[in-house]
């Protein structure tokens, strides 16, 4: 599948769920250029996991970054404010995992803690739009380790809510409060995390 096709693809899907679909316009001020950017962002898929998890990462992305207000901020706010780090070390972290994962249709990310039944949530790239003025509208497919964390701040948004609903995930010892994405290691299309509290 190419990148045209999987546009197409995630566009059809943003117009059966309206929801997929933010835009962001910042209104032209005397001497401003005006700026307009449009997310179309897939939900996580989240399931039940069953297997075993190679743990040798080939990429690691250290962060610290509080899960429930990041599952609570618009995709382009996060974006630009975990964009802007101004830390070497994890730019560098983030432009190599980039590097791997630009070209996944999508990443299965396991999440074990604080969950005593595994989930795997399944994240697939979102579709960024923006336009500059006059200028062509230009199109760039995201699946940046800010992504995927933004992605997972949603998917564990979800997990709690299920536990509360249900009890399916028999949450231990935490509230979605208290926890904080570490570290984000990637092995191929596969992805598990460090929690802290």
């Amino acid at each position: 599948m190419d990148m045209n096709q999987l546009h197409r693809l995630m566009l059809e899907a943003a117009m059966a769920n309206p929801n997929m679909v933010v835009t962001n316009t910042w209104p032209s001020k005397p001497g401003h250029i005006p700026y307009t950017e449009t997310w179309v962002v897939p939900p996580p898929k989240i399931e039940k996991f069953a297997g075993t998890v190679d743990l040798t990462a080939q990429f690691e992305f250290r962060c610290s970054w509080h899960i429930a207000a990041l599952g609570a901020v618009p995709i382009g706010s996060a974006m630009h404010m975990m964009f802007h780090r101004g830390d070497d070390a994890s730019e560098k972290a983030e432009d190599a995992m980039d590097a791997h994962t630009c070209g996944l249709k999508s990443l299965e990310v396991i999440v074990n803690n604080p969950l005593d039944v595994p989930a795997k949530v399944t994240i697939a790239p979102a579709l960024w739009t923006r336009q500059i003025g006059g200028e062509p509208k230009n199109d760039v497919t995201i699946m940046t380790p800010t992504y995927v964390l933004w992605q997972l701040g949603q998917a564990y948004k979800a997990i709690f809510e299920q536990e509360y609903a249900d009890g399916r995930w028999k949450i231990w010892g935490h509230e979605l409060n208290d926890l904080y994405f570490e570290r984000l290691y990637v092995r191929g299309n596969r992805a598990w995390l460090s929690i802290g509290s």
